[in-house]
């Protein structure tokens, strides 16, 4: 049997689309693995931002025992720290002295909000660093006040297993008596 120009030709023709269909095919799946590898990547920085910002908030409450006791470091849903504009009895207390009071709204708004650089952009803060960030610091069905237990939770919006509904669905929340 004599095999023809042609009949050689179409069979190399069509191993070739099926070659390029299984390779198409893997690198389909291997971009979907990089692009859940950037998603989980994202979350775990978004965890270290924000147990870091916890961090900072346990010590700025622990240095201003005054400001605890008097329950200034309350913060809800329904009382948030925004950050649009500076509240009426703001004072920078890294330049200033200031009291209690003074002390905690400043430890709220800069873990919430960050400060402005030089160049007047703000930097780090919940607001800057998460997506849709949000601080709350309860004390359960008590008043904060002093050796209550405080639980301060930070909630943000992942790409990774955000909802429909696009509702918060990450937190880190940890529980301390100041």
């Amino acid at each position: 049997m004599t095999v023809t120009k042609k009949q050689v030709g179409a069979a190399s023709l069509v191993e070739v689309l099926i070659t390029t269909l299984v390779i198409s095919v893997g690198l389909l799946g291997a971009s979907s693995m990089q692009l859940l590898s950037l998603k989980g990547s994202a979350s775990s920085h978004y965890r270290v931002q924000t147990t870091l910002l916890v961090n900072s908030l346990v010590e700025r409450m622990r240095f201003n025992p005054n400001g605890v006791k008097d329950g200034k470091y309350g913060v809800s849903d329904s009382n948030p720290v925004t950050c649009d504009n500076f509240p009426s009895s703001y004072k920078n207390c890294s330049t200033h002295s200031c009291n209690s009071d003074q002390l905690a709204l400043f430890d709220l708004y800069q873990i919430s909000c960050g400060l402005s650089t030089v160049a007047g952009i703000k930097k780090e803060g919940i607001q800057n660093q998460l997506p849709e960030g949000i601080l709350t610091i309860g004390c359960g069905s008590q008043a904060c006040s002093e050796n209550i237990e405080h639980t301060i939770t930070i909630s943000w919006l992942s790409s990774v297993t955000a909802n429909e509904n696009g509702q918060k669905n990450e937190s880190v929340s940890l529980s301390f008596i100041p």
